[in-house]
């Protein structure tokens, strides 16, 4: 996963958005730009091994909690 886009991408495909906007540009004959949005999300807000140390250990403690079965 490169950035936000890569994220974004995931998360409206696996919730339908995507499958809806796509009918919804096909029936239009247009493009819906949300490649390019994509690629500037990427850009915009890359991930990288530096993000991730940032977290700290009060953050995990906090996720840990938030996640727990």
């Amino acid at each position: 996963m490169k950035g936000l886009g890569d994220l974004v991408a995931v998360f409206t495909k696996y919730t339908g958005i995507r499958f809806i906007i796509d009918k919804i540009f096909k029936a239009l004959d247009k493009d819906c730009g949300c490649s390019a949005r994509q690629d500037y999300l990427n850009k915009a807000v890359p991930f990288s091994k530096e993000t991730f140390e940032e977290v700290t250990e009060e953050d995990k403690k906090v996720l840990d909690e938030l996640f727990k079965e």
